[in-house]
């Protein structure tokens, strides 16, 4: 594996590159390439993007176990301030269309605001609202909510918000105290829940020839002392926030196989799992589970298209990384990898308008053919 990690660090200009290899449910092989071992190591967190929606998902999931919500609740039921979609007033959003991307809801320029605002405020102002979300427009049709698949950041923040009233926690410590914790999991969604800080590392681009740091240049701890709960969870980024590595993201592999009913019950892990939106148009993130994606290998944007069942779990794509954290639920065989930074422009990693790059297609065929042993 060390070979293999350290050809492909050079041969796309990689920062660091990070890669845990499952096989029957257990963890076979770990292994990272750095070129800076005096500040990547393997105890290194760094932002997981996009994978932490499994982490978002899971907890909303476990609140409705406990009853603390209904899947098919208007958002508007816990988060008044939420708008209803002004070309279709009379459809509720509810928390599974947000959880498998059908809300009709698109993200604005950006999802986050000053830790001291509050969403209601931002609600209330359609000039600035409208820099934080939106509603979506597909072939200049107007969507109605559960309708069409649009893939949205901004759902994954007001679940979080739903989370903090519901429960009546943080978000951060929720996912810490529930799902993190009880894993073996040190990571999480804010500084104030990581200790040691010093684990904690950016993520970086390739500018002008030079690496420079995206985000987590330096990490801070955040004020939270007036907090109110269910106002305003962007600066914990649930949409994309969790620090974590490959071999943290490891632990999590038992609660998509079922092996953690005191996280997830098999039954609501079936209807995790269970494709809750296909989309009918033509899209790389079409098939889609309550806050997991589905890589049909029917699909022709599905690398290695010869591999012959579906894979589950999320990419993570943000500052400069490109992860990724799939299983066959099947064979019980999974791939998780991570790279800390791109060195060239995005387009130059592309290949056949497949929906991962063509660095992880190779650690993809790389772990199949290595590790995997295939059932027919």
């Amino acid at each position: 594996m060390r070979d293999f990690l350290n050809a492909l660090l050079k041969r796309y200009d990689l920062h660091d590159v990070d890669l845990s290899v499952i096989v029957d449910g257990v963890l076979v092989g770990r292994g990272i390439a750095t070129d800076d071992p005096t500040r990547f190591d393997e105890q290194s967190l760094y932002r997981v993007a996009s994978i932490s929606k499994l982490f978002v998902a899971t907890a909303v999931l476990r609140a409705w176990e406990q009853g603390h919500l209904q899947l098919d609740d208007d958002i508007r039921t816990h988060l008044p301030y939420v708008p209803r979609n002004p070309h279709h007033p009379d459809v509720p959003i509810t928390l599974r269309m947000l959880l498998s991307h059908a809300s009709s809801i698109a993200d604005g320029s950006h999802y986050w605001i000053n830790p001291s605002e509050s969403l209601v405020d931002l609600f209330n102002s359609p000039d600035n609202l409208d820099k934080f979300m939106t509603f979506a427009t597909i072939d200049g049709q107007h969507p109605a909510p559960g309708e069409r698949f649009f893939y949205c950041n901004v759902g994954y923040i007001l679940l979080a918000a739903v989370l903090e009233t519901v429960t009546n926690e943080r978000f951060d410590e929720h996912i810490k105290t529930h799902i993190l914790t009880p894993l073996g999991m040190s990571g999480g969604f804010t500084v104030n829940t990581i200790e040691p800080r010093h684990r904690i590392v950016p993520l970086y681009r390739r500018e002008q020839g030079h690496w420079v740091a995206q985000f987590d240049q330096t990490p801070q701890q955040m004020d939270f002392r007036q907090y109110q709960l269910g106002t305003n969870p962007t600066p914990m980024a649930p949409q994309g926030g969790l620090r974590a590595n490959t071999l943290e993201l490891a632990k999590f592999v038992p609660v998509l196989l079922g092996e953690r009913p005191d996280i997830l019950m098999a039954s609501t892990l079936k209807n995790m799992t269970s494709i809750a939106h296909q989309d009918t148009v033509w899209h790389p993130w079409e098939t889609y589970g309550l806050g997991i994606h589905i890589l049909d290998p029917r699909d022709p944007w599905v690398p290695s298209g010869d591999y012959p069942r579906s894979l589950h779990g999320h990419t993570g794509v943000a500052y400069g990384l490109n992860a990724m954290f799939y299983l066959d639920l099947d064979t019980k065989n999974g791939v998780i990898f991570a790279a800390t930074g791109e060195g060239r422009p995005r387009s130059d990693y592309e290949r056949d308008n497949a929906i991962l790059l063509a660095f992880q297609q190779d650690v993809l065929t790389f772990v199949r053919t290595t590790y995997w042993t295939e059932k027919k």
